[in-house]
């Protein structure tokens, strides 16, 4: 499938009322892996892998034209997404954990999935890990642990936030260091920002943390490759709902068919909190 300006991209319904499934995507899904599972990793100074083969990544690697809100289609983008995907692909039970999207666009997903061997050669868990988080409290464990020293006498040095200007305040939290990237299109500036994660994966081992949407399979799969004993963690959008340029309107206006009421009441009042004597760095920063 070709990333060329002049094959236009691919824009397929997300669902098909004939199409006969290959597989059960939850019946793939190992569901015992959670984010404790993941902070239980952090814990022992076990390095790990959690990525995403979501809604955005696959539209990335079938080449649709909006891979996401923020990132659209760019001239390379498809094939590298393909083969980081297969870079993930070292067996169930390794600690490379790969999040399954379960719902819209399977007529594509899985003969991709099936074609390229992934069925059985990956780690496949929730794609909800992080929202189910909020709830059960595991994530306020996860930025507990994060924010106490304990955590980098396993990993140092510092953590790594790769995110935009928005997600400075979790850096400062966290006592990281932040490699900034535009909040659009970041994949215009993807070698800038390889070459800076790379250059502080020298120092090991490390905890990353990514939020740079589909982008973040690409950076974790070239990272990985070379310095597969750090932990690399795609975190998706949840810390957005936490920091200071969304108000409870907006996440209540963009979440709503994802979240209740009893998660949007812990998010204002549990975990915007965290992060909010941070959020004056943020306004500095802009």
């Amino acid at each position: 499938m070709s990333d060329a300006p002049d094959n236009p991209p691919r824009r397929p319904k997300k669902f098909v009322d004939d199409f006969i499934p290959l597989y059960d995507p939850v019946a793939i899904i190992d569901h015992s892996v959670d984010l404790r599972t993941i902070l239980g990793h952090l814990v022992a100074g076990e390095p790990c892998v959690y990525a995403k083969a979501g809604e955005g990544e696959f539209r990335t690697a079938l080449g649709f034209a909006a891979c996401a809100s923020t990132h659209w289609l760019l001239p390379g983008m498809a094939e590298h997404m393909r083969q980081s995907l297969k870079r993930f692909a070292v067996g169930r039970d390794s600690r490379v954990y790969v999040a399954l999207h379960e719902e819209w666009y399977q007529q594509e997903i899985q003969p991709f999935v099936v074609e390229h061997g992934l069925l059985e050669r990956m780690h496949w868990v929730s794609q909800s890990i992080w929202q189910r988080a909020i709830a059960n409290f595991a994530l306020l464990e996860f930025v507990g642990y994060l924010k106490t020293r304990q955590t980098w006498q396993y990993f140092l040095p510092k953590p790594v936030v790769v995110g935009n200007v928005n997600h400075v305040p979790l850096a400062e939290s966290i006592c990281g260091i932040q490699v900034q990237i535009p909040p659009t299109d970041c994949y215009l500036n993807y070698y800038d920002i390889l070459r800076e994660c790379r250059r502080l994966s020298e120092e090991r081992p490390r905890l990353f943390l990514f939020m740079a949407g589909p982008v973040s399979e690409l950076l974790i799969a070239d990272l990985y490759k070379e310095h597969p004993e750090h932990v690399y963690l795609d975190c998706g959008h949840i810390w957005d709902a936490m920091m200071p340029d969304q108000s409870m309107l907006d996440i209540r206006s963009s979440y709503s068919t994802k979240r209740s009421d009893s998660v949007m009441r812990l998010l204002e009042q549990v975990y915007r909190p965290l992060f909010r004597e941070h959020w004056e760095s943020k306004e500095e920063m802009a």
